[in-house]
């Protein structure tokens, strides 16, 4: 069905955060959907639209190929879990992953030994923005977003995003208040692409971000998922 699994090594203090291209033309959708679950294609089938029908097929073939390569594993083969929150995760091993999708893109990332979480969201005109960072944010971080003047969105987007990853990384997800994230762990903030931003949160301190991008996918798998010319 595709060719075999090369491992590929990550050193363990590694993030590794994939940005990843939905655009459903750059892909062989048909070699995409044969490597999800039963499940995930269930799920994938509840989309009203064709577009996010295919995003959601993109987004998680993609995490299999990634995951699976890290752990030398036939994609179609891992099994995932959720916790009691939501969390996906990988059953029984020492690898951690999130995973998050805004607009055209979503990003992936994983770590060994160590939870995780990550945010992406596409920047955009927010109303009422002063309303949502009263009822979401901590008094520290509404003081930091009504200092930063003319770049009150972008600064409204890190802050958004890094306490998301951070609640991700719990658990815990938007069940939880997002101020209650400045208790449980740091963030980095990632400028990866215009017009989004994004977070990574990682449980404890010694660790540090690399990134891929769609060339590193398009180079990992050339033919056996895009159209070509690949990419």
């Amino acid at each position: 069905m595709h060719s075999s699994v090369r491992q590929s090594r990550v050193p363990e203090s590694e993030v590794t955060v994939w940005l990843l291209n939905l655009e459903s033309g750059l892909y062989r959708l048909p070699a995409l959907n044969v490597l999800l679950s039963e499940d995930e294609k269930a799920r994938g089938q509840t989309f009203r639209s064709a577009r996010d029908r295919d995003r959601y097929v993109i987004t998680h073939a993609l995490k299999r190929l990634i995951l699976g390569r890290v752990l030398g594993q036939q994609p179609d083969a891992l099994t995932f879990g959720t916790g009691p929150f939501g969390k996906p995760h990988l059953k029984g091993g020492r690898l951690h992953f999130s995973l998050s999708r805004s607009g055209d893109h979503a990003l992936l990332a994983h770590v060994w030994d160590c939870r995780i979480g990550v945010d992406l969201e596409q920047v955009r005109p927010l109303p009422e923005l002063d309303l949502i960072a009263a009822q979401r944010f901590s008094i520290a971080s509404q003081a930091t977003l009504f200092s930063a003047e003319q770049h009150r969105l972008v600064t409204f987007f890190d802050l958004w995003t890094g306490h998301e990853a951070v609640l991700k990384a719990t658990g815990a997800g938007l069940s939880h208040h997002l101020s209650a994230s400045e208790d449980a762990g740091t963030y980095q903030n990632l400028a990866l692409m215009e017009g989004y931003r994004a977070a990574v949160a990682v449980e404890g301190s010694n660790w540090f971000v690399s990134t891929r991008d769609h060339s590193d996918v398009v180079s990992c798998w050339p033919s056996f998922i895009f159209v070509p010319p690949y990419g």
